[in-house]
């Protein structure tokens, strides 16, 4: 009768070693999860102690109005967009998660990729939740929240009979891109032509009537629009992704001075959507791919991100992405400027083609080949308007006839006309190249004002005396002639239309990837308001000198 006591003894003290050694184990579940729960609610219950009286952050003032405002995408398939008087969305439907967990309501504030960081520091959103790439340039001036909620690359699609396979391949090709975003950069330094679209809906519709050969964007989107299964019939059957690259974090973000509250109460909340699987179901119920969320499910269910403290672990957060501009050697200088204008006159202007070593480098490039652009046509047009004129009065009928009409369709035909036609025989004999580019505009350009100057000679030719040559008859239409050579050096930036790399076109490569329009326009036209001064006060120097005082021309004829 003792043996069976003692074995039960035995037994009982294996059992609770056991337990001791379950508890070991389990405990730091225990330890690592727990302070993130209790971390939030700890601080939610902290701020709202404090009351409404003395609101000193945006935490606060969301808890005390009982919303929180949030910058969303409206036209973003899938993520933000607006259909009816609803918005719906991955981002939308968890920004109302966020709210509930904060136990407010989601207010929606319109945001595009150009304004979105402008609106969150101008105080018009509390929050940014709007497809937002996490990089270094815009952490200096944001606070992003991590873990990330989502990430993806930018892929890039065009029709299945188009071979390409990486950015070494877009040189000269028409590329639809969004406005803003910083993958551009990759894609101007491959000299692609860019076309920009403030919508993405719009890029779409340019890739389907053919307007671009090509379309780049974040994959999530490519796969609900163009690509992927969801993607309408009518784009999968004829599209397909050719590559991808830059993969990057989105993230959400919030003023730098909320980053301890506002921020650390949206990164708690996210770590526990992410372990709890919350986001990939969200993505599931909108179609969006969840390779990155299923990644982050398993790595914030794992306790080991979860420090004592209720911190997180450095190594479970992924670092933002630079893939932005390199600093350029005067960037420096012109931010201290910009802050200047920011401090003195309230002007927040950006000017990115001096900051980044990669927009300075196209932004000079542009400027090099616009001064080439307006002295080649200046000339062209001289040289065609004494080729009309000459040709006027050869002693060859069929000469003449075909000078008068060449003359006439140059003159009357739009001058994007006469590009496009440049184009297209310059592009069938060679090679389409900068070089080819900045020749056939100079041609079209020359060519049109040429017509004019050429007609304007011969009709002065024709009121002068028998005898009197090309320097009579030019005395007579200088203005005429000066005009010509004014409206060729006005006309150089649409050569843009046809690919060359002048001013206009690489301010939009610059803004493709920036988003800011109004430096970069007040810019371009305060070049071309000096370019066209100079030839206006030039022009009329030459002018002076040509015109003989009026006692020699009377004595001429």
């Amino acid at each position: 009768m003792v043996a069976p006591k003692i074995m039960t003894l035995a037994f009982w003290n294996r059992l609770a070693w056991i337990a001791v050694l379950i508890a070991m184990f389990v405990s730091p579940l225990a330890v690592a999860k727990a302070p993130e729960t209790n971390e939030l609610q700890t601080l939610l219950n902290q701020e709202r102690a404090i009351g409404c009286d003395n609101i000193q952050n945006t935490l606060q003032s969301v808890l005390c109005s009982g919303q929180i405002t949030v910058g969303v995408r409206t036209t973003y398939k899938a993520f933000g967009q607006k259909i009816g008087d609803e918005l719906v969305g991955f981002e939308i439907d968890y920004a109302k998660y966020i709210a509930t967990e904060l136990g407010v309501k989601a207010v929606f504030f319109p945001v595009t990729a150009v304004d979105r960081i402008r609106n969150l520091l101008d105080g018009k959103v509390d929050l940014v939740l709007a497809t937002m790439a996490h990089t270094p340039e815009r952490e200096a001036v944001a606070h992003f929240t991590r873990p990330h909620y989502y990430s993806s690359p930018t892929a890039v699609a065009g029709s299945k009979n188009r071979e390409i396979t990486s950015t070494a391949e877009l040189h000269n090709v028409s590329l639809c891109v969004p406005l803003g975003s910083y993958a551009n950069i990759e894609l101007t330094n491959a000299q692609a032509r860019i076309l920009m679209f403030d919508q993405p809906q719009k890029m779409f519709d340019a890739l389907r009537f053919g307007a671009c050969d090509l379309v780049a964007h974040d994959r999530s989107l490519i796969l609900v629009e163009v690509t992927g299964e969801n993607a309408p019939l009518s784009m999968r059957e004829r599209f397909d992704e050719k590559f991808s690259f830059n993969e990057i974090p989105w993230g959400m973000a919030v003023r730098h001075e909320d980053a301890l509250t506002l921020g650390r109460v949206i990164s708690l909340i996210t770590a526990q959507a992410h372990a709890a699987g919350l986001l990939k179901r969200l993505a599931d119920d909108h179609g969006v791919g969840t390779t990155f969320l299923d990644e982050q499910r398993e790595v914030w269910s794992n306790p080991n991100c979860y420090l004592a403290d209720g911190d997180f672990s450095p190594s479970c957060l992924i670092q933002a992405k630079a893939i932005g501009d390199k600093p350029s050697i005067v960037g420096l200088f012109f931010v201290r400027l910009q802050n200047w204008f920011q401090e003195n006159i309230d002007l927040n202007r950006q000017l990115p083609m001096f900051m980044g070593d990669q927009g300075l480098r196209i932004f000079l490039n542009g400027v090099v080949v616009s001064i080439l652009l307006v002295f080649g046509s200046i000339v062209s047009t001289i040289l065609f308007g004494l080729v009309f004129y000459r040709f006027s009065a050869s002693k060859w009928l069929l000469v003449r006839f075909c000078s008068h009409v060449i003359c006439s369709v140059s003159f009357n035909a739009p001058v994007i006309l006469l590009l496009m036609l440049s184009y297209l025989i310059m592009s069938s004999v060679f090679v389409y190249t900068t070089t080819v580019s900045v020749i056939a505009a100079i041609f079209a350009i020359g060519l049109n004002n040429g017509a004019a100057a050429g007609d304007s000679l011969v009709q002065a030719k024709k009121t002068l005396p028998t005898g009197c040559g090309l320097l009579d008859a030019s005395r007579v239409c200088v203005t005429q002639i000066r005009a010509c050579v004014i409206n060729a050096a006005k006309a150089s930036p649409v050569a843009a239309f046809i690919g060359t790399p002048e001013l206009l076109s690489t301010l939009t490569d610059i803004m493709s990837f920036s988003g800011e329009r109004v430096a970069a326009f007040t810019l371009l036209a305060l070049f071309y308001l000096i370019i066209v001064q100079l030839v206006i006060m030039l022009s009329a120097r030459a002018a002076q000198w040509l015109v003989l005082p009026i006692g020699k021309v009377s004595h001429a004829r």
